[in-house]
């Protein structure tokens, strides 16, 4: 009996020794198989890049690494406009992006925030390109704002590593043969990869930066195509802009920003747009719904206070009104006052044109309630 418990012991003993060992080497495979896993990424990483480098565009790279956005940038509710639903790249797709900048500018000779900057730049001015014989559009087509989509989280990634200069950037935009287009200025504003105000202060010319976005805000305004062709998003720059506009041209003294150009760029474009509407009214008289008059009808949406959603300080807003009425009053007299005082009883809103009239009355409304607001911020009630 001892004897066989002596053999049940040994062999008992040997399956313990032999399952230790079995785990161990389990164990041991397993770290090895997680080495090799992590060696075979990187290798592989490093092959896609090399593959990358000898036949793959960099500007093609930007667009390809990126997730497919949605359809259209601007959600139907409103609240997202602008912004693609997938706001990450994968890891891999990140330093694959980084990397490949990186041995191309060491290539190249140049830092890779410039190189990026180029690459960038050049996949707009594509973007803003139009089919020869096309009238300029200043919105993108949905296959257009897809890539921008992608050229935006491009960008994110590229300035969390550090690989991208905004003030480079800027200055590569102006050196091209033309301007982008004003949605895509718009799309790297509400994505704050460069603000308008950084825009334009970049560009030493301020008479070609204010013929540009005059001509731009004009096209906007111009814009035929309805609600369910993006409309959504004319309105939204339409409003961003002009808020941007209208903010730094009438900034009080306590608001003064370290941007020494743009107060007066933007108070020349908004006198400029101003004169075009009012031009609209004086040319069309006979024509009160030509496509020109609807076009200045759109803009007159700039004196409603509640494009500003509270971004603007009642003050700006009270000298912007006033402003405006002043160069209303004072368009391109034609009468003496003794004559005005004469034909006055001629005047009517009968017989003046629908356009000036609305003008007349937005206006002096803002006015009406930014001198409440100031009354209630003063008294305290």
């Amino acid at each position: 009996m001892s004897g066989d418990t002596s053999v049940f012991s040994e062999s008992f003993s040997q399956t313990t020794t032999t399952q230790k060992r079995t785990l161990s080497a389990l164990l041991a495979a397993r770290l090895v198989k997680k080495r090799h896993q992590s060696e075979n990424e990187q290798d592989l990483q490093e092959a896609a890049i090399q593959l990358l480098n000898h036949h793959q565009n960099l500007g093609d790279l930007l667009l390809e690494v990126s997730p497919p956005p949605s359809k259209v940038l601007c959600s139907k509710e409103g609240n997202n406009c602008g912004k693609p639903e997938v706001q990450t790249l994968p890891v891999n797709g990140d330093s694959i992006l980084v990397s490949a900048l990186q041995r191309q500018a060491s290539k190249l000779g140049v830092p890779v925030s410039v190189l990026s900057a180029r690459t960038i730049v050049e996949r707009i001015w594509e973007l803003s390109m139009v089919p020869e014989g096309t009238s300029r559009s200043v919105l993108l087509t949905t296959e257009k704002r897809d890539k921008m989509a992608c050229l935006i989280l491009s960008s994110k990634n590229l300035l969390s590593h550090n690989a991208f200069s905004r003030l480079l950037f800027c200055k590569e935009i102006w050196k091209a043969e033309k301007p982008p287009v004003l949605e895509v200025v718009w799309h790297l504003h509400k994505e704050s990869i460069v603000s308008l105000e950084e825009l334009l202060e970049s560009n030493s010319k301020s008479a070609a930066e204010i013929d540009w976005l005059h001509n731009d805000l004009r096209l906007l305004c111009s814009d035929p195509r309805d609600p369910t062709q993006g409309s959504e998003v004319c309105w939204q720059i339409f409003s961003d802009f002009v808020t941007v506009l209208v903010r730094n041209a009438f900034q009080e003294s306590q608001e003064l920003s370290n941007l020494k150009r743009i107060p007066q760029v933007c108070f020349t474009v908004l006198d400029a747009m101003l004169s075009w509407v009012l031009g609209a009214v004086s040319n069309d008289k006979q024509e009160q719904e030509s496509l020109r008059v609807k076009a200045a009808t759109f803009w007159t949406h700039g004196f409603d206070v509640s494009v500003y959603r509270g971004a603007i300080s009642v003050g700006t807003l009270k000298k912007f009104f006033i402003h405006t009425l002043t160069q209303i009053l004072t368009y391109e007299p034609q009468l003496k006052v003794s004559d005005a005082i004469g034909m006055q009883s001629e005047w009517s809103f009968a017989k003046t044109c629908p356009l000036l009239t609305s003008l007349y009355r937005k206006v002096r409304m803002c006015r009406v309630m930014c001198v409440y607001f100031i009354y209630i911020t003063v008294s305290g009630k």
